[in-house]
C-alpha cells in the first residue's frame, strides 16, 4: 500500500507483513486507525482500519504460519535474542521467550525448527505493550530440529594441474580471491582490478524497508566501517549519502575487508546496481551494490591514495 506523508509530501509504502501487524494489533486492542511513521520526517501519518482491510485481502489466513527450519546465525545469550537464517535464506530475530522450554542454550549452526510472525517492535523492553512496527520477520514457537542431517554430497577429486596466469575477463570471484589472499596478479597483468558486486543484508530490519523503497538503480551510496556495532566489531553499514542506514555489508566479507576499510580511514562510495522483488506486490525489497575495495599503501607499494 502506497502513502504519502501529510507533513513533507514522501512517498512511501506499508509492505504486507506490516499490514499483518497492524491489523492484527488493531484486532486484539479494538483499535480503528494505524499509525504510520514516515521513513524522513518520522511523523505518524493516520491509516483507517478500514483501508487497512481494503488493501490486505485475506489478512486474517495470513497470520497462520506454517513451520520452517533454519540454523542459528548468531545469538546472544545475556540478551536473549539473536537471528537465525532461514531454509529460505531470508533472516529472522529469535528472542528467548519464543524458545520451548527444553531449549537449554543457541549456539552458532543450532539447527531449529520455527513459524513465522510479522516482527514488532517493543519500546521500553520485550514485555512492553507498546508496538511499533519496523518490519523484518520474527521466529515464534522455537524448537530444536532433530531431523536426520542429510548427507554432504561426495567430493570429487580432481588431478592436480599447474596453475596459469588468469586471462582479462577472469571474472569478479577470481579476482576477490587473489585480493583476499595478495596475490594480485592483475596488477602484474597491468589490468584494473573489478569491482565487488554484493546484496545487502539486514534490509527487512528496523524499518529499513521504508528507506529502500526510496532508493533508485544508480544511485551512490556509502559504505561505512561500525567497529562499535554491539553484534559485530566488522561491521560495514550502507548508507545514503543523506545518512539513512539501509543494511550492512555480510558478516563473512566483512570480515575480509574491515581491516582494509580501518586503514582507509573514510566511508567507501557505492553503486546500487539493481533492486529486487518478490512475486507478491507487498513482498520485501533487496538490494545489490558494486563498489571497489579500497587501497592502501601496505596493499600496492606503487598505489597513490
Amino acid at each position: 500500500m502506497n502513502l504519502r506523508c501529510t507533513y513533507c509530501q514522501t512517498p512511501f509504502s506499508v509492505g504486507w507483513m506490516e499490514k499483518l501487524a497492524a491489523l492484527q494489533r488493531m484486532e486484539a486492542e479494538n483499535l480503528l486507525h494505524y499509525d504510520a511513521f514516515c521513513p524522513r520526517c518520522r511523523r505518524a501519518n493516520t491509516v483507517s482500519r478500514q483501508r487497512l482491510e481494503q488493501f490486505t485481502p485475506g489478512w486474517r489466513e495470513g497470520l497462520m504460519s506454517e513451520k520452517i527450519t533454519g540454523k542459528v546465525d548468531w545469538y546472544n545469550s545475556s540478551r536473549g535474542f539473536g537471528v537465525i537464517i532461514g531454509s529460505d535464506d531470508e533472516e529472522y530475530f529469535v528472542h528467548s521467550s519464543r524458545l520451548s522450554p527444553d531449549i537449554k542454550e543457541l549456539k552458532i549452526g543450532t539447527r531449529l525448527i520455527f513459524e513465522v510472525s510479522p516482527r514488532p517492535r517493543y519500546k521500553g523492553g520485550h514485555e512492553s505493550n507498546q508496538v511499533n512496527w519496523t518490519g523484518g520477520y520474527e521466529a515464534i514457537h522455537v524448537e530444536l530440529d532433530n531431523s536426520p542431517v542429510p548427507e554432504p554430497p561426495p567430493v570429487i577429486k580432481q588431478t592436480p594441474h599447474v596453475t596459469q596466469t588468469p586471462s582479462i575477463d577472469s571474472g569478479t570471484d577470481y579476482w576477490y580471491q587473489s585480493y583476499s589472499t595478495g596475490t594480485n596478479t592483475n596488477n602484474q597483468l597491468g589490468h584494473k582490478k573489478e569491482p565487488l558486486e554484493t546484496k545487502v543484508v539486514g534490509v527487512t530490519y528496523e524499518g529499513r524497508q521504508s528507506i529502500v523503497a526510496l532508493l533508485r538503480t544508480g544511485e551512490e551510496v556509502l559504505l561505512v566501517r561500525e567497529p562499535d556495532n554491539p553484534y559485530d566489531g566488522n561491521a560495514i553499514k550502507v548508507v545514503r549519502k543523506e545518512g539513512q542506514c539501509f543494511g550492512f555489508i555480510s558478516r563473512d566479507i566483512a570480515a575480509s575487508l574491515a581491516s582494509k576499510f580501518d586503514k582507509y580511514g573514510k566511508s567507501v562510495e557505492a553503486i546500487v546496481v539493481s533492486l529486487t522483488k518478490g512475486y507478491s506486490s507487498d513482498s520485501n525489497l533487496g538490494v545489490t551494490i558494486q563498489f571497489n575495495i579500497p587501497e592502501t599503501s601496505n596493499d600496492d607499494a606503487g598505489h597513490e591514495l
